[in-house]
């Protein structure tokens, strides 16, 4: 279990560090002093987890007028800025997904994510062409709606 207390810094590869952030618990291998989340919650119940997604995940360059955010640091990116669901799909719409590896001994994991508070839940797929979110509402054991956003 790792800890990423509140206002701890947090550094990205290609976006502002950020200093000031809500606590992240969550699995995690850390490296470097980083912590690669596998998944987690912060404190204001937002969760995220990263799951395989082998043979479709991919991933871009950085662009410019663009959040660069790289493979490895989304779950962090997300939880520390966003209480919610809502808010995070503020930031996903100016977001891209590099493919920056954290270093020579961890490439980019090719992974797809769900990213859930009390009210919604969506699963962010990276594909080739674009970046998908697609928005899941289980009522009474069935799936209500697959939106392509």
């Amino acid at each position: 279990v790792t800890v990423t207390p509140r206002n701890y810094p947090l550094t990205f590869r290609h976006a502002s560090a950020v200093s000031t952030h809500y606590a992240i618990i969550g699995m995690a291998h850390v490296a470097g002093d980083y912590p690669l989340y596998y998944d987690a919650f912060n404190e204001k119940g937002l969760c995220m987890a990263g799951l395989n997604f082998v043979g479709n995940a991919s991933y871009q360059k950085p662009q410019e007028d663009h959040d660069n955010i790289a493979q490895f640091e989304f779950i962090p990116w997300i939880l520390s800025q966003c209480a919610s669901v809502k808010e995070a799909r503020v930031h996903l719409a100016q977001m891209v997904l590099t493919d920056t590896p954290f270093n020579e001994q961890f490439a980019p994991a090719q992974l797809h994510w769900i990213l859930a508070d009390k009210n919604e839940c969506i699963v962010i797929e990276p594909m080739a062409k674009r970046c998908m979110q697609m928005q899941v509402a289980i009522r009474k054991n069935r799936l209500k709606m697959w939106k392509d956003l």
